[in-house]
């Protein structure tokens, strides 16, 4: 997604481009399967209708 935007503009500079479907949904891919190959665990997708900030807080809790 960088080299995508770094080719478009100047990121520190300019107004980000809207990203292509298509772009966001290879990152996630890419993540997802950069997950399963370190951890060796399935991606579990999150509860549908929690806030993503929330998710963040739930996550970090125990370590606060």
């Amino acid at each position: 997604m960088r080299a995508w935007v770094a080719a478009r503009c100047d990121p520190y500079k300019d107004a980000i481009p809207a990203i292509p479907p298509a772009i966001v949904l290879e990152a996630a891919r890419l993540y997802v399967e950069v997950y399963e190959t370190i951890t060796g665990q399935s991606f579990a997708l999150p509860a549908p209708g929690v806030a993503v900030l929330d998710r963040i807080r739930g996550n970090l809790a125990r370590f606060f």
